[in-house]
């Protein structure tokens, strides 16, 4: 379940769980997206709050580069966004989720 590390994405994302698991749901992790660069501590905090909770997220997270919203609007992979610093950053972090998934 992605969610983005505001505090009410992050009260929303709890509570949606909370339905998924009164529901009987067992096989979810969340996924933290777009992660906002350092100093900004918004995504350890998220971690944080995730793990307090008790509920299983995924290790890699999906960090916030403009080159994403560039990829959308041209429509290519991030990975391929021409003249954009962090296209293939953007890129790594989601093959790094799927080795997580995949592993």
């Amino acid at each position: 379940m992605p969610t983005t590390p505001d505090i009410l994405a992050l009260e929303a994302t709890l509570e949606t769980i909370e339905a998924i698991k009164e529901a009987g749901g067992k096989n979810f992790r969340v996924l933290l997206a777009f992660i906002p660069p350092a100093p900004s501590r918004d995504g350890d905090d998220a971690r944080e709050m995730i793990k307090k909770a008790g509920i299983p997220m995924f290790k890699t997270w999906v960090r916030r580069f403009i080159a994403f919203k560039r990829a959308s609007e041209i429509g290519c992979v991030v990975g391929d966004v021409p003249g954009e610093p962090h296209s293939e950053d953007g890129a790594a972090d989601y093959l790094a989720l799927e080795k997580e998934i995949y592993k």
